[in-house]
């Protein structure tokens, strides 16, 4: 028997010491190898991942068969084929997991990373972007996102328009912080592939991106950004801080060094470096968080605005009451 695909195997937690594990294996059945979707409970004595040996001596039942050719058969047709999901008469298959073992046992940020990577994440990382997800709600109806939805629903356009333009106005400076992630991302790629040291890469970051780095400094918290502070603080409590959060800190220092002060990095910059520690991309990063930015905080204002705003209403309008 040839294990196909153990991911990280953290699954379902069912009891103190067993997990229940979904995986794929290609075994023999009746002479055909086929890839067979087992639905197993692995005594892991507490640990959080399943060695391939301790699958091994899983035996194959009937029930196993039986729930592979259930859950791969009878899928609707279409042209477009995807890894991320299908459906049959009886399931609704999420990157391998039925939507209701999710629904029941994972939380949103769970199912949310899984969907975007193909694997479930480690404590730390669920934790971790559960507690970025929270960060980037908010930050006062006078930043770009909501300011433009509440104008926007202040002519009395629909709520989708509302939300769009909110999304639209992320950039830069304002919103899931994509261009200090892709900035993070390629710098530590850099270091990988040409083997330099994150302090040497500090240097060429602050050389190449100028006086104003991507997610560094806030006009607002001149003294750092205490949304920041927290974010890099907690990552390393849950042990997921890894190179592109030290990045930050060594860009930090390099900036002092040049300009002779000291300059924060903002919760931009925090959260791409910690969002690409725990095993996202730039682009993942930034769909993930534009949920609870875009859809959460331009949505909660815009719904506000159409319920308590006068229409057309000026921006020193008070609301109704």
């Amino acid at each position: 028997m040839e294990d196909l695909k153990l991911n990280d195997l953290v699954k379902f937690k069912n009891g103190k010491s067993y997990y229940k594990i979904a995986v794929l294996r290609r075994v023999n059945v009746e002479g055909k190898m086929i890839l067979l979707y087992t639905l197993l409970e692995v005594n892991t004595n507490g640990k959080t991942t399943a060695t391939a040996d301790e699958l091994e001596k899983v035996p194959i039942t009937e029930e196993s068969i039986k729930l592979t050719k259930e859950t791969t058969r009878e899928r609707d047709p279409f042209h477009w084929k995807t890894a991320i999901g299908y459906t049959t008469n009886k399931h609704i298959v999420l990157r391998g997991y039925d939507l209701v073992d999710l629904a029941n046992y994972c939380s949103f940020a769970d199912v949310v990373y899984l969907l975007f990577t193909g694997r479930l994440p480690t404590p730390g990382q669920s934790r971790m972007l559960n507690y970025l997800m929270v960060q980037v709600q908010e930050h006062g109806a006078g930043s770009p996102s909501p300011i433009t939805s509440r104008m926007v629903m202040s002519g009395r356009s629909t709520l989708n328009a509302a939300m769009a333009v909110g999304i639209q106005s992320f950039g830069t400076a304002h919103g899931p912080g994509f261009i200090a992630s892709t900035m993070f991302y390629k710098y530590v790629q850099l270091a990988i592939n040409e083997n330099k040291s994150l302090e040497e890469v500090a240097k060429i970051v602050v050389e190449k991106e100028g006086p104003h780095v991507s997610g560094i400094s806030s006009p607002q918290h001149l003294k750092g950004d205490p949304r920041a502070k927290e974010t890099t603080s907690f990552a390393k409590k849950l042990g997921v801080a890894g190179d592109h959060i030290r990045l930050s800190e060594l860009v930090e220092d390099e900036l002092e060094r040049t300009r002779g002060k000291r300059v924060y990095i903002n919760v931009l910059g925090a959260g791409a470096s910690s969002i690409l520690d725990i095993g996202l991309e730039p682009y993942q990063g930034w769909c993930i968080l534009s949920i609870c930015r875009g859809y959460g905080g331009c949505g909660a204002h815009a719904i506000e605005e159409k319920e308590r705003g006068n229409p057309l209403r000026l921006s020193g309008d008070k609301p109704n009451p």
